[in-house]
């Protein structure tokens, strides 16, 4: 099966139920607390999820990246947020 014939016979929800299986505890994690407390900063968030702040990037840009959370700067300050794919990708579980 070619590259080409994989993406034709796979859709979105399908790629997403699969990346839920695949996904560290720790990213779930981030996103049930975002989805549940509301947005928070890089410190709250390391806080809450219970990971050590020098990995929490590790887990939070693969998240950016999907388009899961954002990240808005409020001055000095980043506050990171659940996006409505983000939502809706929890509801797939």
């Amino acid at each position: 099966m070619s590259s080409n014939d994989i993406l034709d016979s796979m859709n979105l929800r399908e790629y997403l139920r699969g990346t839920v299986k695949r996904m560290p505890k720790q990213s779930a994690a981030i996103l049930s607390i975002l989805k549940n407390k509301g947005p928070m900063n890089m410190n709250r968030l390391s806080l809450t999820a219970e990971i050590n702040r020098s990995l929490l990037n590790k887990f939070v840009t693969p998240l950016e990246v999907m388009g899961l959370i954002q990240q808005d700067r409020y001055g000095m300050t980043k506050e990171y947020s659940l996006t409505s794919l983000g939502e809706a990708f929890l509801k797939l579980k």
